[in-house]
């Protein structure tokens, strides 16, 4: 007997543990099964076809919110062609409120209400053999026209998390996908909006399998690793353990995602990030309010003051990048008490914030009491929130505006520098900036998504602008410093103003620099013997006047004092003499630097040093 597992992604890059999982249990219980993935953005009907020509005799479908919709329309036209093809469904999106799912969906035999890896091989043996298995744990399924269903065993009796490696199928690992991870199951937490603590003990698995997984990772250079723990410091000496153990074996390009409690930061666990090299760790750090009635209403009450210092200290060493997380929707809190709070958590200034919104998954707390908060939600997967007692859907529209803006110049990294600077030295409020920001985007852009970056860079610009008149200078200049941390090839969307404010530096210059022999060692020591026509793809350089040196010097790379290492060349143009040069050092390895190119201060001649102000 054949079976087939089907995981249908997000996205191309991504990759589906529960099907690797599920293979692996199978096959080592000597069944016949393999796995197929898919994204949602591909047509049913090439999913259908693949999935008829394996000739499969049993299919298990991986469902989720993102790609629930797809399945179902999968099973009803898979049944028609194949009608005795048996068709399982498994995962969170099935788990509960399951009757429903099978009297909506006619083509399903079966539905696992629970944990997978135990009860599948049961299964699937007792198909092949034509065996009773209406007394398995955890199942939903269809005889004599009626709907039966068993207990899920949700008793855990050991801290041990036993499961089959699944990467050990003969994968050939894909150089640009992300590989999912699990070290432990379950939660310390019990949000009311999640289901991973729900009626789940901790359990972890064996520390030294852990570590030889890990080496795999990195031993195939794949791109990014990442962790499904729900929280994956709750036990702080084994996260240390497995934290010193990537650092040892770091391979300089696989960077590892965690879903970590920011409040269980400790001393001993900081003095070993601190060890870290840059990019190697991605941590994603839940706050979802500062609102201290909506934190309780969540089951989310904690250290608050330690968690903000925590992120600060992480944010201070500059080799890990920080993303942590808000959502909109939430009970007891407003559009005013939401806005507070994304000006709390935007003032820590982390690489990522990630502005989400409610959903009611299955399954979940609030799901379960949604009429005390007048919860109106969509329908459909993924059952967002659309209104509620403190928010309307109005406010919720205002917010997916600003989200926009805040993905477009701030998470994306593409104009990160000159947000801060107008954020910290112009504005009062992040959130008013965002809010107004947004408005202005919606009336002069209007709803359309497929913007071209040129387009964003000009908006944002002439909004700027139009708001600080007597700080265009520093804004031009910010703008264009984003702009070649991002990308070496020079597409002016503002050349009005070149003449006013001079930012590449001419060609003839940028010559004479790459042939100075003493600012090649003192800039660039890893080109000393690189002909002058190959470093050109591997630099970009921009002009910064004097009085703006003290901006720059925070958020550069380094800042070097040339004329301490060698002469000016005299052939340099007075334009160029006048001004520090920044210099953007284009390197291959963005995977660990964030997609920011390296950039370095240099002061050319002790003239303009003692013109500036650091």
């Amino acid at each position: 007997m054949k079976t087939i597992l089907v995981g249908i992604n997000a996205k191309f890059i991504h990759t589906n543990l529960a099907v690797r999982y599920l293979t692996a249990e199978l096959k080592n219980n000597g069944l016949n099964a393999e796995f197929k993935e898919f994204t949602i953005s591909q047509h049913f009907e090439d999913i259908i076809q693949d999935l008829y020509l394996t000739s499969c005799d049993a299919i298990a479908f991986s469902c989720y919110i993102w790609n629930i919709d797809l399945i179902n329309k999968i099973i009803i036209n898979l049944k028609k062609v194949r009608p005795e093809l048996f068709i399982i469904m498994g995962g969170p999106e099935v788990s509960f409120e399951s009757i429903e799912v099978m009297n909506e969906n006619d083509g399903v035999d079966l539905i696992i209400t629970g944990e997978g890896e135990g009860v599948l091989p049961s299964l699937i043996r007792c198909l092949g053999e034509n065996e009773d298995y209406s007394d398995l744990p955890g199942i939903l399924f269809k005889a004599r026209g009626e709907i039966y269903k068993t207990e899920t065993n949700n008793e855990v009796i050991t801290t041990q998390l036993s499961l089959s490696d699944p990467y050990n199928l003969g994968e050939v690992l894909h150089p640009e996908k992300i590989y999912y991870y699990e070290t432990s199951r379950g939660c310390p937490h019990n949000c009311s909006f999640c289901l991973s603590g729900r009626n789940s003990k901790l359990r972890y698995a064996p520390l030294e399998r852990v570590k030889d997984d890990l080496l795999f990772f990195i031993q195939n250079r794949v791109k990014q690793v990442k962790f499904v723990d729900r929280t994956f410091n709750s036990d702080k000496e084994r996260a240390c353990e497995i934290f010193r153990y990537l650092i040892e074996n770091d391979n300089g390009y696989t960077n590892f995602h965690f879903e970590i409690g920011g409040e269980l930061l400790d001393g001993q666990t900081m003095s070993i990030l601190e060890t870290a090299p840059p990019g190697l760790f991605q941590f994603e750090i839940g706050i979802q309010s500062t609102n201290d009635e909506t934190l309780e209403a969540i089951h989310r009450k904690g250290d608050q003051y330690k968690l903000f210092e925590n992120i600060h200290y992480l944010m201070r060493l500059k080799s890990i990048h920080i993303h942590v997380d808000l959502i909109a929707g939430l009970p007891y809190e407003d559009f005013f008490q939401f806005r507070s709070s994304f000006n709390d958590v935007f003032a820590l200034k982390t690489d990522m914030l990630q502005l989400g919104f409610l959903k009611l998954i299955k399954g979940s707390e609030l799901r379960l009491c949604q009429h005390d908060y007048d919860y109106v939600y969509t329908k459909q997967a993924p059952y967002e929130v659309l209104s509620s007692h403190k928010i309307s859907f109005g406010e919720l529209i205002r917010l997916k505006q600003v989200e926009k803006m805040l993905n477009l110049y701030w998470n994306s990294g593409k104009m990160k520098h000159t947000i801060d600077y107008v954020v910290s030295y112009l504005e009062s409020s992040a959130f008013k900036f965002f809010d107004d920001l947004a408005q202005s985007w919606y009336r002069i852009q209007g709803q359309e998504n497929n913007h071209k970056y040129e387009t964003m860079l000009k908006h944002l610009q002439n909004f700027l602008l139009d708001r600080y008149p007597d700080h265009e200078k520093v804004i031009y200049y910010l703008m264009h410093f984003d702009y070649y941390k991002q990308s070496k090839q020079y597409k002016p969307w503002c050349k009005e103003a070149d003449t006013n404010y001079p930012v590449i530096i001419p060609k003839v210059d940028m010559h004479e620099l790459l042939q100075n022999r003493a600012f090649i060692e003192s800039c660039l020591p890893e080109y000393i013997d690189l002909p002058v026509k190959q470093m050109l793809s591997k630099v970009q350089f921009i002009l910064t006047p004097p009085e703006l040196v003290s901006v720059f010097a925070p958020i550069v790379t380094e800042v070097i004092e040339f004329w301490q290492a060698g002469e000016v060349p005299d052939q340099l143009s007075d334009e160029v003499k006048r001004n520090a040069v920044i210099l953007f050092h284009y390197s291959e390895n963005k995977a660990r630097n964030n997609n920011e190119h390296t950039c370095k201060l240099i002061i050319l001649s002790d003239k303009l040093k003692k013109q500036t102000a650091i």
